[in-house]
């Protein structure tokens, strides 16, 4: 009965470990011919694939380094989502450091007035644009047909205007002087006297 309860005496428990460890050491698995087997396809399928990628990597290296050395990746500057936007809308393709080098010389007090063709979404994308490269100052936007142009700039008082930019319309007489970004894109700046 005392092993019963989970008392042993000191002699039968360490024969009983001594038998325990006797089977334990022999029932231990010994390296047969279907685990070396699966060691070594599984030690190939890693050193084919590390092998396939060295290769790839390897072949792919000098491609990579002549289009670095020549130039032919352009690399990212602060204008290039702005230079990409404008090259597909208006066709310039340096259109955003041209606009924002011209809009940084006007006043910033006075808004600035843009013009563009009516029932053209693509003006409306470059208004956008060009508010994000005129910021701080305002860019009011009217969209306007090219017979409704010079009736809406008679209407205007000058003096209230920093610059009028001309897009998709052809800027009459008189306001030609400015910086021309693209024939469909003129940015003219506007002085008290005028």
């Amino acid at each position: 009965m005392a092993g019963a309860c989970g008392f042993h005496p000191a002699g039968a428990r360490s024969r009983f470990d001594k038998r325990f460890r006797a089977r334990a050491v022999h029932l231990q698995p010994v390296l047969t011919v279907p685990a070396l087997h699966r060691r070594f396809l599984s030690a190939s399928y890693y050193a084919l694939w590390g092998s396939l990628f060295a290769v790839l990597i390897l072949h792919g290296l000098p491609g990579v380094w002549s289009d670095l050395a020549g130039a032919r990746v352009k690399w990212p500057h602060p204008f290039a989502s702005a230079d990409a936007s404008f090259t597909e809308l208006v066709g310039t393709p340096d259109g955003a450091e041209r606009c924002e080098d011209a809009l940084s010389r006007l006043p910033i007090d006075r808004p600035i007035l843009f013009i563009c063709r009516k029932g053209d979404l693509r003006w409306d994308v470059v208004h956008a644009l060009m508010s994000s490269l005129s910021c701080p100052r305002d860019l009011r936007q009217e969209n306007l047909d090219q017979a409704e142009v010079q009736q809406r700039l008679e209407s205007i008082n000058h003096s209230a205007y920093a610059a009028i930019v001309f897009c998709g319309v052809e800027p009459p007489r008189g306001f030609t002087r400015g910086w021309w970004i693209n024939r469909q894109l003129v940015i003219v700046p506007l002085g008290p006297s005028q």
